[in-house]
C-alpha cells in the first residue's frame, strides 16, 4: 500500500464527539461514536428505508474544506471547515441550516504534508465536544478551544504541544475531545485530562508516542476507566487517577493507529489498525491484558468496527467484514466500498461507501444484502461517516457541502 494512504486514516477520527450536560437525551449524539461510545443510534421513530431519501433533504450549506462532521447539543448542530487560511467553527440551525454563530482562526489547510503531494482536500478533522454550555474544539496543529456554545465567545484555549511538552503528530492531531462530569479526556500520545471550567491539567500519563486515536470510556468492576490506542499500543487508564492499570504493545507497517478501542462485554477491547496491523481482541482482568485472538481479516485503517449480538463489523481496509467476535473467524465480506464508514441504527447497519453511496442491510452474520441504495454525496472520496442525530441524517463532501436529511416516520 502507497505510504500516501497514511493520510487517509485522518478522516475517520473526526466521527462526532460532544458529551451531555445534563441526564443524556437519547435524541442527541453526545460523543464520538454515539451515545455509548459504539456507533449505535436507536431506529425509534425513524425511516431507514432510503427510499425517496433525496426528495427528504431539508437543507445544504458550505461549511468549508475538511473532515468534521456533526455534533448536536441544545437544540443545535457544531460542525467545522476551512476556507481561505482560517479554520472556522460553526453553530448551525439543524431545521433550516441557517448559521447562528461562527469562530474563526488563521490555520494551514493542510492538503499536503511534504515530501508528499496533495492526497486529500485537507481542513480540520477533530469533531467539536458540547459539555456544560461550552464547546471544545482541537485544532491540527494541536490547540484547544473552549467556546460558549450558545454564542461562540472564546472562553479559554491552550497550545496542547506546550502545555504537554509533545511534538505534534506528522499529520497533524486528528483525535476527538472527550468530554465526562467536567473533565476533558484526549489521548496525544500522552493521554490526558483536564479540566474543562478552565483547562487545568489534571493528570497526563507517559509519553506512547504520536496518536491519532479518540479513547473510549468504560466501566470495569466498578471503576470509570479510559481506553486509549496509541502508537506503542493499546493503554488502559483509571480515569479519576490517571493511574495506568495495563498495556498492550502493538506494531503495524505504518506509525498510525486511527481506530478507537471497542469495548466488548465490560472486560473484551478490541484494537485494530492498517497497514498489517491487524486486528486483535483483548480480555482484561484489571491489571492486565490477555490475547483471546489476533487476525489479520480486520485492519481498521480510518473508520472503527461496530459489536453487534456477538459480531464485528467493520472495514478491513477496502473490503466490508463480518468476524465472530468470541473466535475472530470470518463470516462473510463485501468488496467493492471502498474506505467506507458505517453507523448501526438498531438492527440496521447504514453503510456509506468511500465513493458517496448510501445504503442500508440487516445486521447479519449469515450475509450483506443492502436493500435501497441511494447516490447520496456526488464527490468520489467520501471518508467521513453519515451521524443521526433527532431524527435528521447528517452527512458531508470534503469540499465543504453538509447535507442534513429528515429521517422522522411520516
Amino acid at each position: 500500500m502507497s505510504r500516501l494512504s497514511l493520510l487517509f486514516i485522518l478522516v475517520f477520527i473526526v466521527g462526532c464527539s460532544a458529551t451531555p450536560d445534563s441526564p443524556q437525551s437519547s435524541l442527541d449524539w453526545p460523543n464520538y461514536r454515539g451515545p455509548a461510545h459504539d456507533n449505535l443510534v436507536s431506529s425509534d421513530g425513524l425511516d431507514t428505508s432510503l427510499a425517496g431519501l433525496l426528495e427528504r433533504v431539508d437543507w445544504r450549506v458550505d461549511v468549508g474544506r475538511g473532515y468534521t462532521v456533526v455534533a448536536t447539543r441544545h437544540g443545535l448542530a457544531y460542525t467545522a471547515g476551512w476556507r481561505d487560511g482560517r479554520d472556522t467553527v460553526r453553530c448551525v440551525d439543524p431545521q433550516t441550516g441557517e448559521e447562528r454563530w461562527s469562530f474563526s482562526y488563521d490555520h494551514d489547510d493542510y492538503d499536503h504534508i511534504e515530501p508528499y503531494s496533495r492526497s486529500n482536500e485537507g481542513g480540520p478533522v477533530s469533531t467539536p465536544a458540547i459539555a456544560d454550555g461550552r464547546v471544545f474544539h482541537t485544532s491540527r496543529d494541536g490547540r484547544i478551544f473552549c467556546l460558549d456554545a450558545h454564542s461562540g465567545k472564546l472562553r479559554w484555549q491552550h497550545a496542547l504541544t506546550d502545555v504537554f511538552e509533545i511534538e505534534q503528530p506528522r499529520w497533524g492531531f486528528a483525535a476527538s475531545p472527550v468530554v465526562i462530569d467536567g473533565v476533558i479526556y484526549m489521548d496525544l500520545g500522552k493521554v490526558v485530562a483536564m479540566r474543562a471550567e478552565d483547562g487545568q491539567v489534571l493528570w497526563q500519563t507517559a509519553d506512547y508516542t504520536q496518536s491519532y486515536s479518540t479513547p473510549t470510556p468504560f466501566t470495569y468492576a466498578g471503576k470509570d476507566l479510559l481506553a486509549a490506542f496509541p502508537l506503542d499500543g493499546l493503554v488502559i487508564v483509571d480515569r479519576k487517577t490517571g493511574e495506568v492499570l495495563a498495556t498492550h504493545p502493538w506494531q503495524s507497517n505504518q506509525p498510525v493507529n486511527a481506530a478507537s478501542p471497542v469495548v466488548f462485554n465490560e472486560d473484551h477491547l478490541f484494537v485494530s489498525s492498517g497497514w498489517g496491523g491487524g486486528a486483535a481482541m483483548l480480555r482484561f482482568d484489571g491489571s492486565e491484558l490477555h490475547v483471546v485472538w489476533e487476525s489479520k481479516k480486520m485492519s481498521n485503517m480510518m473508520t472503527t468496527s461496530v459489536i453487534h449480538e456477538g459480531y464485528l463489523y467493520g472495514f478491513d481496509l477496502k473490503v466490508l467484514r463480518c468476524l465472530d467476535a468470541a473466535t475472530g473467524e470470518e463470516q462473510w465480506s463485501r468488496r467493492g466500498l471502498g474506505r467506507g464508514s458505517l453507523l448501526q441504527v438498531g438492527e440496521t447497519m447504514l453503510v456509506m461507501s468511500e465513493a458517496g453511496e448510501l445504503m442500508a442491510a440487516p445486521m447479519s452474520p449469515k450475509a450483506f444484502e443492502p436493500g435501497d441504495r441511494v447516490k447520496l454525496i456526488a464527490f468520489d472520496k467520501v471518508w467521513s461517516g453519515p451521524v443521526i442525530a433527532n431524527g435528521r441524517l447528517y452527512a458531508r463532501d470534503p469540499l465543504g457541502e453538509l447535507i442534513c436529511i429528515d429521517l422522522a416516520e411520516r
